[in-house]
């Protein structure tokens, strides 16, 4: 099911000729949002919290602190080697911590736009006996709430949503000005 939780309307009405620029203001209010969703839907669960490296490390670390989560893991996607928009190769996993002593995680992303992250992530923990129970993430490509996933029954739950031909500019990246 993907979720959000906002207003559930296109970033700047979808116009992908205006850019957006997702700077502190946007992303302080989706970690408030995101964590108090956690926070309401969870509550004392005990669950491990992942990072897709690199767009979903700030959010990761944000959500972090304010979930009072001490420990976190990071898994590195690799999709492609350039920062080129949509230069999108083929997800393989290259680098990950993971605390064993969790059955069930969170999973952090800063977009989900195709899915192929997000699906190979979540076969990879599937086939150490672990469960995702939930994926976060700061925008969701419009395409994907039609889009299969190899695992429907987990949560999408995102704060704004774009559509394909739109770019995001989020304040950590190289050359982000607005």
């Amino acid at each position: 099911m993907k979720r959000c939780l906002r207003e559930n309307v296109l970033m700047n009405d979808g116009n992908p000729e205006k850019k957006i620029y997702y700077g502190e203001k946007e992303f302080l209010e989706a970690v408030d949002l995101i964590s108090k969703d956690i926070q309401e839907k969870f509550g004392n669960k005990k669950f491990g919290i992942i990072g897709v490296a690199r767009g979903g490390l700030p959010l990761l670390v944000a959500v972090s602190h304010r979930i009072d989560a001490r420990r976190v893991d990071v898994v590195q996607v690799k999709m492609t080697n350039s920062d080129q928009k949509w230069d999108y190769g083929t997800a393989e996993i290259v680098n990950s911590t993971l605390d064993d002593s969790f059955d069930e995680y969170i999973l952090f992303e800063d977009i989900v736009s195709h899915g192929r992250s997000v699906n190979l992530l979540v076969n990879e923990l599937l086939k150490k006996g672990k469960k995702v129970i939930a994926i976060y993430s700061l925008v969701l490509n419009e395409d994907m709430e039609n889009l299969q996933l190899d695992h429907e029954d987990m949560d999408i739950v995102f704060v704004h949503k774009i559509t394909q031909k739109q770019w995001v500019n989020f304040m950590w990246e190289n050359g982000y000005v607005e």
